[in-house]
């Protein structure tokens, strides 16, 4: 594209931008944007006269100024750079004691929005800026990386009567990308779109922009407001500025193009960096040693790589210069950590026979043997944040994460929580821990890092970005992102792959080859997005991981729909064991089709029946899979029926390539083959029986039917399978 496809100009009374999809129009008085069109629908979107505006708020002054009450613009200047385009508007706000820097660039696919506010009083304090949308109409639905999105509008507007009134539920009207609300999102954006008039524009914040916490408000009741993005906790002194962007890209009325250009924005944070892991995809085990015949009966259920937890004396030390030491679940420690209660979750989460006493280093050495033996992976446990308190404040006092008041803040079972930011004292030891590791254990096959998801604030350290109040402090998420750049080097150079647990960021999965999913299914539903394209491992907790067959049923269902692999099963009774495995059996061929898989981002490209969950993805070599899931049926329900000729709707770039499409599900046994009916890129499916959970592949003709498989014509209906 030619740079002529951008521009930038001053009219009358405001300075146009645009490019071949957006023009925006930014008034000269306020500096505030009057007008957002979509050029190729033809649609504003700012509607009624409302202009999108922009707010700071002196938190320390407890003061709000926005600009479109008592703003004024002091200078501006139109800057050209190759295919860019750049206003630059210098505002002061009435009764402020700092005025902003905005650029407004236009570049070929999107707009970038940068805010930058500078003062020249002596003291720092803390701001916050808003960045004010009012895009939302009735029939705007709304996605965030969230496992409640995509939100309809009869959600996001919904009302109910009180006392007379009418009152807006709040339920989806905050969501935080930085906090620890069940309304978190993982990735900082925001997707508007409309599927009947087929628009949709998403607002990011660059992931590469330290961000402290930012919340996403929608408040539909007050059109003028109804979609802010704030930028908390930022920092502004005499020689700091705060900063805040946002990047607005147009695409079609659907929530899947935005991320598919997040990805393609950002790939070094969604793509795995050491491909190891795709040898590794798989059911997952997270305990200590288990004995041969228990790795034979996990191997039944998938079982592809183990988490080895338990096999340092404490946190905070993973690599002893003994051959020989007690566990972090021995008596002694249990005592001192309230651990004893590890030996009774068995029956309620991943960990059998805990406590462990004694660990020997020659022990985990042909423990890994044995696990490559049977074609496991070895993950040593690991984790940057949590350290012994005796270990911690007798080392690494400096180093320990403190509150407001000057407290050290706790962690699990009798830690510390540390900072690892490389500038700190703790960090050179978290290297030697890696680099121990690595020499006790050079058959493991990577690292398991724990703790993905602190982004608490330490007010004994200052990283230069986060305030609170008149408090300068350190986001540590910010000092896990810095140390990640040379502990993933360390394991990447050498072939060895990181698994991470619970990221609650974008920026933490940065050098990260595998997520997982720890505890609720909603964390499951929501890190999802995360791993667009790297593997993703569900471990339940609670009575999410019981081991009740229906339990592990929606457990596999869930992974079905999403793309993971879930943990195996915990020890169990005989007459569950069964049944189990008998899942097992069912969904894993299935799930194997999904190894290596990248999510389909194209406009529109599934649309499902009504109440079904799944999702679409593509294979390594280039095939679709479709997957269709039931939840309110049970392979296990006495009065079994199939739901008859459901229509699957699949849009892809590529369908005049689809030559055979072919039904699976674990209802029934054989693969069925379904007719094509091929509208544009749209491919119209039918499936004429479903019960639980099905797939279906849309194979190209490099497309091979495996060994041992017979195709079916649907003429017949196959008999349900039954326990």
């Amino acid at each position: 594209m030619k740079s002529s496809d951008t521009y930038a100009y001053e009219a009358d009374e405001s300075w146009i931008l645009g490019n071949e999809a957006i023009e925006a129009r930014i008034r000269k008085d306020t500096g505030s944007i009057e007008s957002f069109l979509l050029k190729d629908k033809g649609i504003e979107l700012l509607p009624d006269g409302l202009s999108s505006g922009l707010a700071i708020e002196d938190v320390v002054e407890s003061k709000l100024f926005f600009d479109l009450e008592c703003s004024k613009v002091e200078d501006s200047e139109i800057i050209t750079r190759k295919d860019k385009r750049t206003l630059s508007v210098t505002k002061t706000f009435n009764g402020a004691t700092f005025k902003t820097k905005e650029l407004f660039t236009i570049s070929k696919d999107h707009m970038k929005w940068e805010v930058s506010v500078r003062t020249e009083l002596d003291t720092e304090r803390e701001v916050c800026i808003y960045f004010v949308f009012p895009c939302l109409t009735k029939s705007i639905h709304l996605f965030l990386a969230n496992y409640e999105a995509p939100i309809k509008p009869e959600d996001l507007f919904q009302r109910t009567g009180q006392w007379g009134a009418d009152i807006t539920l709040v339920k989806h009207r905050l969501f935080e990308y930085g906090g620890r609300l069940p309304n978190i999102t993982v990735i900082p954006a925001a997707t508007i779109f409309d599927p009947e008039k087929d628009y949709g524009v998403t607002f990011l914040e660059p992931l590469d922009v330290p961000k402290s916490l930012i919340q996403f408000f929608f408040l539909p009741e007050k059109p003028e407001f109804s979609f802010v993005i704030v930028n908390r906790q930022l920092r502004l002194g005499p020689h700091i500025d705060a900063y805040a962007c946002v990047l607005l890209k147009e695409h079609e009325g659907d929530w899947r193009p935005g991320l598919r250009w997040i990805l393609n924005k950002y790939p070094e944070y969604f793509e795995a960096e050491c491909k190891s892991i795709f040898r590794f995809e798989g059911s997952m085990l997270c305990d200590y040693i288990n004995p041969p015949q228990r790795i034979e009966r996990w191997l039944r259920e998938g079982l592809k790589w183990q988490e080895i937890h338990f096999h340092f004396p404490f946190y905070g030390l993973y690599a002893p210069k003994k051959k020989e030491w007690m566990s972090v679940t021995s008596i002694e420690a249990a005592s001192q950590l309230n651990l004893k209660r590890l030996s009774r979750l068995g029956r309620r989460g991943p960990i059998y026979d805990a406590p462990v006493y004694k660990v020997s280093e020659k022990e985990i050495k042909s423990y890994i043997d044995l696990l490559h033996q049977k074609g496991v992976a070895a993950f040593m446990y690991y984790q940057m944040f949590e350290c012994n308190r005796d270990y911690a404040e007798k080392n690494f006092k400096e180093s320990i994460v403190t509150d407001e008041s000057g407290r050290f803040r706790p962690g699990w079972m009798y830690t510390y929580l540390m900072n690892p930011d490389p500038k700190y004292r703790w960090f050179k030891h978290l290297l030697q821990q890696v680099e121990g590791l690595l020499a006790k254990y050079p058959n493991c096959d990577g690292l398991f890092l724990d703790r993905a998801d602190y982004r608490e604030l330490d007010f004994s350290h200052d990283d230069g970005v986060t305030m609170v109040g008149n408090k300068p402090c350190h986001m540590i998420g910010f000092g896990f992102q810095k140390a990640m750049e040379q502990i993933a080097d360390i394991l990447h150079r050498r072939g060895k792959a990181i698994w991470t647990n619970g990221p609650t960021s974008i920026e933490a999965t940065k050098h990260i080859d595998g997520v997982m999913a720890e505890g609720h299914p909603f964390w499951l539903k929501t890190l999802q997005y995360l791993c667009l394209v790297r593997p993703l491992i569900f471990l339940p907790l609670g009575d999410d991981a019981s081991y009740k067959p229906r339990m592990t049923e929606r457990n596999l269902k869930l992974c079905l729909e999403v793309g993971a692999y879930p943990h195996v099963t915990p020890l169990q009774p005989e007459e569950y064991l069964k049944k189990n495995i008998f899942l097992f059996d069912l969904y894993l061929p299935l799930l194997r089709f999904l190894n290596g898989r990248r999510w389909v981002l194209t406009a529109h490209a599934l649309k499902l029946p009504k109440r079904f969950g799944g999702n679409i993805f593509q294979t390594p070599d280039g095939h679709y899979v479709v997957t269709l899931v039931s939840w309110d049926r049970s392979i296990f329900d006495s009065q079994r029926v199939y739901s008859k000729n459901l229509q699957v709707r699949v849009s892809l770039e590529d369908a005049e390539e689809i030559t055979e499409a072919y039904l699976l599900s674990v209802d029934y046994e054989g693969w069925y083959k379904l007719d094509i009916r091929l509208e544009g890129r749209e491919i119209i499916l039918n499936v004429p029986w479903h019960s639980t959970s099905s797939m279906i592949l849309l194979a190209k003709k490099n497309f091979e039917v495996p060994d041992g498989i017979n195709v079916k014509e649907t003429r017949e209906e196959p008999q349900l399978l039954r326990y």
